[in-house]
Parts: C-alpha cells; structure tokens; sequence
C-alpha cells in the first residue's frame, strides 16, 4: 500500500511524513494504515531484539514476549470485545501468542545472524555492535513517526495508557 501510493505520487512522497499528509488531504488513507501496521511490526521486533540484547541469558521466546507486551499488545487487547474490529485484533493477539512459540534457540537464531556467506561469521562483539546500532537507528524512525501520527491524529503506533 506505502509502494502504491509512493507510485501513484512520488513527488508528494519523498518522505513517509509527506506520503502520509498528502495522501490524508486527498480523503484515502490505505497507505497511512498500512505504514502505521508496519510501524507497529518493527517497533515489536526492535524492542524484542533490544529486549534480547539487553538480557544475554533470556530464551528468545522470552525477550519476544515482552517485546511483544510492550508494542503489539495493548492494541491487540485494546479493542472492544464485542465488536468485528475486537474479534479480529483479539485472534491477531492469540496468532502473535502462537508464533511467539516458534521463536528459535537464541543460540541458532544469533549464529544466523552472525554467519557470513563470503567467509567466516562475525565476531559476537560486532554482532552486538551492529544490532545495538541497527536498533537504536530504529527505535529513533519509530518514535519520530509515533509523534507524526499521534500529532496529526493519523492513528496510534503505540497504544496510550
């Protein structure tokens, strides 16, 4: 939806802010909910991933969960319960439960991470380095575009208490 509309007006898209605004002044907004459930994903990843980093010893499923309780979470138990929008963000939070299930072991999923298809793996202080870097670079997108959208009334990235 963010490609399509990128497309359809590329030179009032240059930035995510402006593809947003603009597409809102033309009264359709597929785009602005899709960007917004993208933000909502990585916002999940980057703080199960800075969850991980910060907890060594913790079981990925673990670290996902909390990731998960802190970004995903309260939308998925936000909505109202008898409603078709409640039903459907209540299965979206028991699929999320579900796969949370199927996380890797830590160690397999961070030697993935590691490995280097030119050579030999990086060493676990680089991996570190570079995922720390990669996450705080995320978390710094995902808050400047909360406050676009909470300001502008586009929607929530995150669910206010």
């Amino acid at each position: 939806k963010v490609r399509e509309r990128y497309n359809a007006a590329p030179s009032q898209s240059a930035t995510l802010e402006q593809l947003v605004f603009n597409e809102n002044n033309n009264k359709v907004g597929s785009a602005t909910d899709g960007l917004m459930w993208l933000l909502r994903s990585l916002a999940f990843t980057g703080k199960s991933l800075q969850q991980a980093q910060s907890n060594p010893s913790e079981d990925l499923k673990v670290a996902f969960t909390k990731g998960y309780d802190v970004t995903l979470g309260p939308i998925h138990r936000g909505a109202g319960f008898f409603s078709i929008q409640g039903a459907i963000m209540k299965a979206a939070g028991l699929m999320s439960n579900t796969a949370i299930g199927y996380c890797p072991p830590r160690k397999n999923f961070y030697e993935k991470l590691a490995a280097n298809p030119n050579g030999e793996p990086c060493s676990q202080e680089m991996l570190d380095q570079q995922l720390n870097d990669w996450v705080t670079g995320l978390d710094t997108i995902i808050t400047r575009m909360d406050k676009f959208y909470t300001k502008g009334k586009h929607g929530e990235i995150f669910k206010s208490a």
